[in-house]
């Protein structure tokens, strides 16, 4: 026993003394703990090192810059005023022949007008319901507007190529009869003209006629589609389509006896304008444009169109331009019931109501007589 004592006793003596470094480290971390309690309590707040303490003191030493006063109603005490006045500047509206790239934005704006006459009955039917129903019909008028606007193109590519032919002087015997015939045994044209009238909706020229025959006259091909776009001359983006209307023989409900007179006159298809840009006179310059458009190249005496009886809006809209309510019609369960509106482009002997407050189409040279 006592053996073992002292073997024990010795081993204790010569441990080395690594553990008495425990302590140590013990208050250490106690010491840094109350540290950072202590930094807490007193707001958290650090201390400033001497790099931020010098910059402090040089910029309390140097002299703060005076406010200038600058009359902005002098170009000359302000370099930078066209600068301002330019930036502030409201974009510009035209109108234009309607493009390929303009039909996604245009069926947008139509879907937007189209959806946004049924009245949701909650919140979820807000989010989902009337989103879903946008997205179906922006794909339905995208399609038939790229049908219609493909034969407007292959008409008007086949125009110009019989035009130049028929300025030869052999052809000049030539009559209306021929050219259409000539015209209609362009299988590529035949083709878009029947496909987009098999597509559309309204009552139209195409629906009971045979196709395999030629059009009797180049009134059964007026179609016109236009774009109003905004451009901004201070952002580098290209043009935003603000609005569209388009103009095609629709049928009129006034001619009563259709033996005596074709039933279908030039009327307004689709009017909409981008919800952001209304009360601008957007549709004001469309409608004015679309009347002198269809007197000039389409030598038309009136201009119809079909509208909602209860949109207070688009009727007051209407009667200011000149249009007055004729007949009431059935537009079926969608539509209900729609007032049939005309308007008179017969020039008076004292004034001339149609080319007062109109414009000049961009690329009006191109606008020939088009195709549907």
């Amino acid at each position: 026993m006592m053996r073992e004592s002292f073997v024990t006793a010795s081993r204790r003596r010569n441990r080395p003394r690594e553990q008495s470094v425990l302590p140590a480290m013990w208050v250490v971390v106690v010491t840094c703990f109350l540290l950072q309690t202590t930094s807490a309590w007193l707001g958290n707040v650090p201390l400033p090192s001497l790099r931020q303490q010098q910059n402090k003191q040089k910029q309390q030493s140097q002299p703060q810059p005076q406010p200038q006063v600058t009359n902005l109603t002098n170009k000359e005490s302000h370099p930078s005023f066209d600068k301002v006045t330019s930036t502030t500047k409201a974009p510009t509206i035209r109108l234009r022949k309607t493009q390929a790239s303009d039909i996604p934005d245009i069926a947008r704006i139509l879907s937007t007008a189209t959806v946004a006459s049924q009245q949701p009955q909650s919140r979820f039917a807000i989010n989902w319901k009337t989103k879903m129903d946008q997205l179906w019909a922006k794909a339905d008028l995208e399609s038939l507007l790229s049908v219609r606007y493909d034969a407007i193109q292959e008409g008007e590519k086949a125009m110009k190529r019989y035009q130049q032919l028929l300025m030869d002087s052999e052809y000049q015997d030539v009559t209306e009869a021929d050219v259409l015939r000539l015209l209609w045994n362009n299988d590529r044209f035949r083709s878009k003209v029947v496909r987009a009238s098999a597509e559309t909706g309204e009552d139209n020229l195409w629906r009971n006629h045979n196709l395999a025959v030629p059009p009797p006259t180049f009134t059964w091909l007026q179609h016109l589609q236009l774009t109003a776009i905004a451009e901004d001359p201070t952002v580098s983006q290209p043009p935003q389509v603000v609005g569209f209307c388009e103009v095609a023989m629709l049928h009129n409900p006034l001619i009563e006896n259709p033996k005596t007179a074709v039933p279908f006159t030039p009327a307004i298809t689709n009017l909409a304008i981008d919800p952001h840009w209304r009360r601008q006179g957007i549709a004001s310059r469309l409608l004015r444009t679309s009347q002198k458009y269809v007197c000039q190249h389409w030598q038309a005496k009136s201009l119809g169109l079909y509208v909602e009886q209860e949109n207070k809006a688009a009727l007051a809209l209407y009667q200011s331009l000149g249009y007055q309510t004729t007949v009431a019609c059935d537009g079926g369960d969608q539509l209900g019931d729609l007032w049939y509106m005309t308007r008179s482009l017969v020039k008076p002997t004292s004034e001339s109501t149609v080319a007062k407050g109109t414009e000049t189409l961009v690329e009006e040279t191109e606008l020939v007589t088009t195709s549907r």
